[in-house]
Formats: C-alpha cells, sequence, structure tokens
C-alpha cells in the first residue's frame, strides 16, 4: 500500500487480519457491504493556509513535474537530478507509512512515504538501498533527514522523487514551482498553498473491541490511517474499552469476557501489558478512565451489585478498588475526570436522573442529583472546565442533547441544545479553551459536533459521517481542535478532526470493530 485513493478507503476489504513487520490491522467487511453502506464524507476546501507547508526535500535541478517529465514523457511527480548519496529530508511533519528497501530496477526502488494527516502523503523514490534512516510508525519533524538519493527502480540516474498527495490525488500545484531546469534548495519553503495542511502533528489514541474479541489500540493523527495493534486480551461482548494518555504512554480498562475489571497499560498501537483488578463489573457494561499523573489511573465501573464503583492503581495490577454506595441504572456506564484535588464522575442513577460524584478514587466520596431526568438506559460524559468545576453531556428523557455545568456534588446548570440525539446512543464531551466541544450521534444516523459555553445552547453542526446504529462517538482535544473516533457504518473505526461545529475531516483507521470505541 502507498497511496489509497478516497473511494478504496471508503470501501475496505472482507474482514482479516493483515499482519505485518511493525503493525497489525483488521479489514472491515467487504466492498459490497461497505458501499451499501453509503458511508459519506464531506470534502470542504477552506481558505487555503498559508505557503511554506512544505519544504523542498533535496537540492538540485527539476528534471520533471506532475504530468511529465522534461523530456514530454509521462511522468508521476516531481524530479530533482541531485548527487548520489546528498540527503533527503522530509517535507513536513508526520508518521512514516511506508518503507521499501529494494535493489529493484522497476517501480520507486527505495522509497519512504509518510503520511501529514488531513489526506496528505508525501513519497520519497528511488533513494540509496538501505539509506533511510526512518521505520513505519515513527514521527518525523519537518527538515528531518530520511535518506539518501540514489538511483533504485525505474530511474536512468541519480535524482528524488517527490510526490504529494492528497486523498490519492497528486497535487498539481507544485508545478508552478517546480519548473524545468529550475535549481532548487533543500530546506525552501514551498511557495504554494496546501489546503488544509495540517500546522501541527498530534497523536490521537484509539482503544476499541475489534473484530477478533480482542483488545486493539489505534495511534495516529486523528484523520489519518494511523496504526493498531492486537493487546491479545478478551473484551466481553457487546462492551466498550475506555482509554487515557499521557505523552506517549496510554492505559485502558476494559471487561474480559469473566465479567472482571481488565487494566492494560503501554503505548498505543503497540501490544502492552495488562491485569486484572479482581472486581466483578455488571454484565454488558463499560468502564471510564482517567490518569491521575506519576502512572496512577482512576476507573470508575458499574459493579456486579449493580452499585458504582471507583479503582485506582498502576495498570496492570490488582490496584484498589471500593463502592460509592450509589445505584446506577441498568445497562450504563459511568464516565470519570479529575478535578481539583480528586476525581469526579458522572452517571445515571437508579432513579433516571444524572448524578455526578466526587472523592478520592476507591474512597466512598459522595454524589447528589443535578435534577436532570436522562434518557433511560444512556450513559453521561464528564470534562474538567477549571480547578473546581465540571460539564457533563448526556441525552435528556427528550432525547435532546443537554450540557450541564457546575460544582461537582450541586444542582449547577443544564441547558437543552437543539441537536437530536439517536436513541439509545451516548454523547462525548471535551474543553477546547474557554469552549465545550460534544460529539453525538444525531437521530439522523450521522456525527454530529456541538460546541458553545458553559450554560450556552451552542450550536451543532454534521460531520458527515455515517455512524453505526446504537454505537457512540468518543471525543479529545488536540491543540486547538478536536478529534473524534467513531464505528463509522461500514463497521471499521474511522477519526474525524476538526473545529466543533464544522464540517472537519474525516478517515479511516483500517480496524474492524464491534463496539464504540474510547479516545484519549
Amino acid at each position: 500500500m502507498v497511496f489509497y485513493s478516497l473511494t478504496e478507503f471508503q470501501r475496505p476489504p472482507p474482514s482479516a487480519v493483515v499482519e505485518g513487520k511493525h503493525m497489525k490491522k483488521i479489514l472491515a467487511l467487504s466492498a459490497t457491504v461497505a458501499l451499501a453502506a453509503g458511508l459519506s464524507l464531506i470534502a470542504v476546501v477552506p481558505a487555503q493556509a498559508a505557503t511554506g507547508d512544505v519544504i523542498v526535500p533535496a537540492s538540485g535541478t527539476v528534471t520533471g513535474y506532475v504530468g511529465a517529465h522534461c523530456d514530454g514523457t509521462p511522468h508521476s511527480g516531481i524530479d530533482i537530478a541531485a548527487s548520489g548519496g546528498s540527503s533527503i529530508v522530509a517535507g513536513a511533519a508526520g508518521t512514516v507509512r511506508t518503507v521499501i528497501n529494494s535493489s529493484a530496477t522497476t517501480g520507486y526502488g527505495t522509497y519512504v512515504v509518510i503520511d501529514h494527516g488531513a489526506g496528505y502523503q508525501t513519497l520519497y523514490g528511488h533513494m540509496i538501498n538501505g539509506s533511510p534512516l526512518v521505520s513505519v510508525g515513527e514521527t518525523v519533524t519537518k527538515g528531518e533527514r530520511i535518506g539518501s538519493v540514489g538511483t533504485t527502480g525505474n530511474s536512468t540516474g541519480n535524482h528524488l522523487h517527490f510526490e504529494v498527495k492528497r486523498d490519492g490525488t497528486s497535487q498539481t500545484g507544485l508545478n508552478d514551482y517546480f519548473t524545468c531546469g529550475r535549481s532548487v534548495s533543500q530546506g525552501t519553503p514551498i511557495p504554494w498553498s496546501f489546503p488544509n495542511f495540517p500546522g501541527t502533528i498530534v497523536q490521537s489514541h484509539v482503544a476499541v473491541r475489534a473484530n477478533t474479541g480482542t483488545l486493539w489500540t489505534w495511534t495516529g493523527e486523528a484523520g489519518s490511517e494511523g496504526f493498531a495493534a492486537n493487546s491479545g486480551r478478551a473484551v466481553q461482548e457487546g462492551t466498550s474499552p475506555a482509554i487515557a494518555s499521557t505523552g506517549t504512554d496510554s492505559a485502558a480498562a476494559f471487561a474480559a469476557p469473566d465479567g472482571s475489571l481488565v487494566t492494560w497499560r503501554g503505548k498505543a498501537g503497540q501490544t502492552g501489558t495488562a491485569g486484572s483488578a479482581n472486581v466483578g463489573m455488571k454484565l454488558g457494561t463499560s468502564p471510564a478512565i482517567a490518569s491521575l499523573g506519576g502512572g496512577q489511573y482512576a476507573v470508575a465501573f458499574q459493579a456486579n451489585t449493580g452499585e458504582l464503583w471507583t479503582w485506582t492503581g498502576t495498570p496492570g495490577s490488582a490496584g484498589t478498588a471500593m463502592s460509592t454506595g450509589y445505584g446506577m441504572k441498568a445497562g450504563t456506564n459511568p464516565s470519570i475526570t479529575t478535578v481539583g484535588s480528586g476525581v469526579s464522575v458522572a452517571f445515571q442513577a437508579n432513579s433516571g436522573k444524572l448524578l455526578t460524584w466526587y472523592g478520592t478514587a476507591a474512597q466512598k466520596g459522595t454524589a447528589a442529583d443535578t435534577g436532570l431526568g436522562m434518557k433511560d438506559g444512556t450513559s453521561p460524559s464528564v470534562t474538567r472546565v477549571n480547578g473546581s468545576t465540571i460539564a457533563v453531556a448526556a441525552q435528556a428523557n427528550t432525547g435532546k442533547l443537554w450540557v450541564w455545568s457546575g460544582t461537582p456534588r450541586t444542582a449547577g446548570l443544564a441547558k437543552e441544545t437543539a441537536l437530536g440525539m439517536k436513541a439509545g446512543t451516548n454523547p462525548s464531551i471535551t474543553l477546547v479553551g474557554s469552549q465545550l466541544a460534544v460529539a453525538a450521534q444525531a437521530n439522523t444516523g450521522d456525527l454530529w459536533t456541538w460546541r458553545g459555553a458553559p450554560g450556552d445552547a451552542g450550536f451543532a453542526h454534521t460531520a458527515g459521517v455515517g455512524m453505526k446504529v446504537g454505537t457512540s462517538p468518543a471525543v479529545d482535544t488536540v491543540g486547538g481542535d478536536v478529534a473524534v473516533a467513531v464505528q463509522a457504518n461500514t463497521g471499521s473505526l474511522w477519526t474525524w478532526v476538526g473545529t466543533a461545529g464544522t464540517d472537519g475531516f474525516a478517515h479511516t483507521g483500517d480496524v474492524g470493530m464491534t463496539a464504540s470505541p474510547s479516545i484519549g
């Protein structure tokens, strides 16, 4: 796999496990099923960004452009004739997608592909065999050396073959700068505006119950293909794992097939290690997890007693768990965040009302009713707003998205939004600057995002991604934007990135899954 068109991404092959040296992926459903599912993407190109997003990767003389060599023969990229062994650098920051070392006399020979997110990939071909300095999955910076100019593959002399593609389409706008015979210098900003090119590289971490029945973790820029790995740990059918991350390290919590709570730790996209917490969960429910810092995490879950419990410890260890004494609505899940010197949990109580709890994880703590009636069987999502307040997104008993904000264990303030939600699904909330952002499956079956200040009705907009019936999205903050993970109506993981309340950009993560994902 070198470059894919958007059409190819929308038509995943039959479910199969594909093993490679650096990654494993589960590809979901057949092309026929995917087409029938009708996954929709809205590709709206905003005003072009400032020039300089991509730099010239090698010094030399232009001998070909997108469309033709300078002698008139057909050609698919930019050719820069250069001295053999001279350096090639990454045109922009990104994640290495492909590294091929080959002495073949056909194709690109030895080459590297870098994924930059938002559908952009760059290819660097005809390198010296063995010269690539990067590996698949590695994050590179703009201007970082990745290899050396050579003449492997279908080449008649030392040169770099350079391609910039977006969603599989060559960017012909580069031709205005790379004209035949032009002398170019490595590191020079290419004077062309790359529409919607990502400004910074922010990795998202996602956990899913894949169609293998096991926990898989995915990492990458939201809106890119990313990388996934199988932990090998079985997850109870019908439940979803939860993930939280601190930099490059992640932790997950999930229900095992025997009903016990299991915690996992490692780097997303790698196997990691897991261990039982030795406490039973209510059948069919899913936990929530938050980082406490220092390698310690807190987990909230509905125990097999039907009560809200919290756990704390190092993921993979037994840790410590305790009941709060508060009963939870059957079939619902709690949500947890850190706030102040403790943690706060939002949950649907047996009364059907939204409650917020505050305390130290694995201690009894206390909770209070917010007065907001929730849709039966749905679960809330909580985020920290500042050092003392939180915000909660919930599907109210009206079927609309409501956003509550206040100090834990108080009545707070709840506000109805205009967004109608699909029955039986749950919203997800995060804080971006001073604004709240929510992702939800609307009653149209599509992913919608909402944004607004605490206490405001805000506004919502479709992301144009069709979601699997009965599943819920997960949202996280990435820089000044949000990243959303969903199970698309193809059955595969898709990630979306953008400003909440706008079209944004979505892409398949190529992981077949059976329940809602988690992102962190």
